[in-house]
Protein backbone atom coordinates (compact mmCIF):
# COMPACT_ATOMS: atom_id res chain seq x y z
CA UNK A 1 0.00 0.00 0.00
CA UNK A 2 2.88 2.17 0.59
CA UNK A 3 4.84 1.46 -1.92
CA UNK A 4 2.50 1.31 -4.83
CA UNK A 5 -0.94 2.78 -3.10
CA UNK A 6 -4.47 0.73 -3.91
CA UNK A 7 -5.56 -0.49 -6.97
CA UNK A 8 -8.75 1.28 -8.78
CA UNK A 9 -11.15 -1.60 -7.72
CA UNK A 10 -9.25 -1.98 -3.64
CA UNK A 11 -10.43 1.97 -3.82
CA UNK A 12 -13.71 1.45 -5.01
CA UNK A 13 -14.79 -1.55 -2.83
CA UNK A 14 -13.25 -0.30 0.15
CA UNK A 15 -15.88 3.21 -0.33
CA UNK A 16 -18.52 0.69 -1.16
CA UNK A 17 -17.91 -0.96 2.09
CA UNK A 18 -17.73 2.02 4.11
CA UNK A 19 -21.01 3.64 2.51
CA UNK A 20 -22.58 0.31 3.04
CA UNK A 21 -21.72 0.24 6.24
CA UNK A 22 -22.61 3.21 8.01
CA UNK A 23 -26.20 2.55 8.26
CA UNK A 24 -25.29 -0.67 10.18
CA UNK A 25 -23.65 1.62 13.20
CA UNK A 26 -26.72 2.60 13.85
CA UNK A 27 -28.95 0.07 14.31
CA UNK A 28 -29.00 0.06 17.65
CA UNK A 29 -29.03 2.91 20.67
CA UNK A 30 -25.55 2.49 21.49
CA UNK A 31 -24.64 2.71 17.91
CA UNK A 32 -27.09 6.08 17.44
CA UNK A 33 -24.97 7.01 20.95
CA UNK A 34 -21.39 6.68 19.81
CA UNK A 35 -22.33 8.22 16.07
CA UNK A 36 -23.59 11.61 17.96
CA UNK A 37 -20.93 11.90 20.35
CA UNK A 38 -18.18 11.25 17.48
CA UNK A 39 -20.28 13.95 15.36
CA UNK A 40 -20.20 16.22 18.10
CA UNK A 41 -16.90 15.57 19.53
CA UNK A 42 -15.43 16.09 15.87
CA UNK A 43 -17.98 18.94 14.94
CA UNK A 44 -18.69 17.33 11.79
CA UNK A 45 -22.37 18.57 11.91
CA UNK A 46 -25.81 16.71 12.14
CA UNK A 47 -25.74 16.09 8.18
CA UNK A 48 -22.43 14.17 7.96
CA UNK A 49 -24.50 10.80 7.45
CA UNK A 50 -26.11 13.09 4.52
CA UNK A 51 -22.68 13.82 3.64
CA UNK A 52 -20.63 10.65 4.12
CA UNK A 53 -20.77 9.54 0.82
CA UNK A 54 -19.82 12.18 -1.28
CA UNK A 55 -16.80 12.58 1.27
CA UNK A 56 -15.95 9.28 0.48
CA UNK A 57 -16.15 9.50 -3.33
CA UNK A 58 -14.00 12.65 -3.36
CA UNK A 59 -11.08 10.57 -1.85
CA UNK A 60 -8.65 10.04 -4.75
CA UNK A 61 -6.45 7.11 -5.24
CA UNK A 62 -3.44 9.54 -5.23
CA UNK A 63 -4.23 10.84 -1.53
CA UNK A 64 -4.92 7.73 -0.41
CA UNK A 65 -1.43 6.62 -1.80
CA UNK A 66 0.17 9.89 0.09
CA UNK A 67 -1.49 9.21 3.30
CA UNK A 68 -0.27 5.60 3.16
CA UNK A 69 3.14 6.91 2.21
CA UNK A 70 3.25 8.83 4.80
CA UNK A 71 2.05 6.65 7.79
CA UNK A 72 2.82 3.23 6.82
CA UNK A 73 6.45 1.59 7.87
CA UNK A 74 6.84 -1.62 6.64
CA UNK A 75 9.91 -1.99 9.30
CA UNK A 76 8.16 -1.31 11.94
CA UNK A 77 5.16 -3.93 11.23
CA UNK A 78 4.62 -6.91 13.77
CA UNK A 79 3.00 -10.36 12.51
CA UNK A 80 0.50 -11.94 14.44
CA UNK A 81 -0.92 -15.87 13.31
CA UNK A 82 -3.68 -17.37 15.41
CA UNK A 83 -3.84 -21.10 14.48
CA UNK A 84 -1.67 -23.53 12.95
CA UNK A 85 1.22 -22.59 10.98
CA UNK A 86 3.46 -24.55 8.72
CA UNK A 87 4.92 -21.74 6.77
CA UNK A 88 8.08 -20.03 6.74
CA UNK A 89 8.30 -16.57 8.20
CA UNK A 90 11.13 -14.47 7.30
Amino acid sequence: MASEGPTDDELTESRQYLIGSMPRTLETNAGIATYLQTVEFFGLGLDYDLRYPDLLRAVTRDEVHEAARRTLDPSRAALFVAGPFDGVLG
